[in-house]
């Protein structure tokens, strides 16, 4: 809501009303169904051909997205044609693939790419990998090129949380493969996807035995350490009376001040005949 017009909050987003989306700071409208937020919030969008995210899935659900915080109510939908997740920046994230679907399993090759990212957003992704993952190979044309595996291995979470390269991937002990999406620009309006075309991206392949999935979501790791100043909350705009006390306007017509409509009409003057003509033309005047 970039003007505040519809929620009373200029910058605010406006999200789902369940804890997957929203912070301490949201303000829930139940009568919308929606949270009226202050944070930040980012897309992401993951596109393979095979495994859970393969065609033959589409009006399934293959991925089961947590938010660390907020574990006991993930987020999932039909895959579709395009799997994208709105996220809220400096949070942590974890992606299942769903071990339930008839013939599940792990795409040997799939892309993450980052929309709406700017210079003060960075989201941190666990993607939970198959238990008997031999290799993986991580390539990316921005933020930063990485080509095959030419990205740093970091030791800890404290240090991927920390790298401000792009260069830096954690692979928890537990086999979860952490990476942070970021951007080295910002948009110069809201209407762009990214700026000037430089989406994050990044390629992910792995080796192995693909079909042995599993979810890591009850693995514990280093929680996301949100150093932002804490928003402001959003407030119930006031409308001016009558009103409800919810701000949705009038509810009693009775109450409402009548509203007197002029006459706008325009009288049509007798239109001369046409030389020539036996029959009334009329131009250029309307009566409803």
């Amino acid at each position: 809501d970039t003007d505040g017009s519809l929620s009373g909050s200029p910058g605010a987003y406006i999200v789902k009303d369940i804890p997957f989306f929203k912070g301490d700071q949201c303000l829930s409208r139940q009568d919308w169904g929606m949270a009226v937020c202050p944070y930040r919030y980012v897309k992401m969008e993951i596109l393979g051909n095979d495994g859970n995210i393969g065609q033959d899935k589409n009006d399934q659900y293959p991925i089961i997205m947590y938010r660390d915080g907020a574990r006991s109510d993930p987020f999932f939908s039909e895959g579709e044609i395009r799997r994208e997740y709105l996220l809220r920046t400096h949070q942590s994230y974890l992606v299942d693939f769903n071990t339930t679907l008839e013939d599940a399993a792990f795409p040997s090759m799939f892309r993450v790419y980052g929309y709406g990212v700017e210079t003060q957003d960075v989201v941190r992704v666990g993607i939970c990998l198959p238990v008997n993952t031999t290799s993986i190979t991580v390539k990316s044309d921005y933020p930063t090129v990485l080509k095959n595996t030419n990205y740093t291995a970091v030791t800890s979470m404290a240090a991927l949380d920390a790298d401000t390269t792009g260069n830096a991937f954690y692979h928890h002990p537990e086999g979860i493969l952490f990476f942070k999406i970021w951007s080295l620009h910002d948009r110069t309006n809201d209407t762009q996807q990214c700026s000037d075309g430089n989406c994050f991206y990044i390629k992910i392949e792995i080796e192995g035995d693909t079909e042995n999935i599993r979810s890591c979501a009850d693995i514990t790791y280093p929680a996301y350490v949100d150093s932002q100043p804490t928003p402001t909350k959003p407030t119930v705009p006031s409308c001016p009376p009558p009103a409800s006390p919810e701000g949705l306007g009038a509810v009693r017509w009775d109450e409402v001040p009548k509203i007197v409509h002029e006459d706008f009409s325009v009288p049509c003057v007798t239109p001369p005949a046409a030389p020539g003509a036996g029959l009334w033309e009329h131009q250029g005047c309307y009566v409803e």
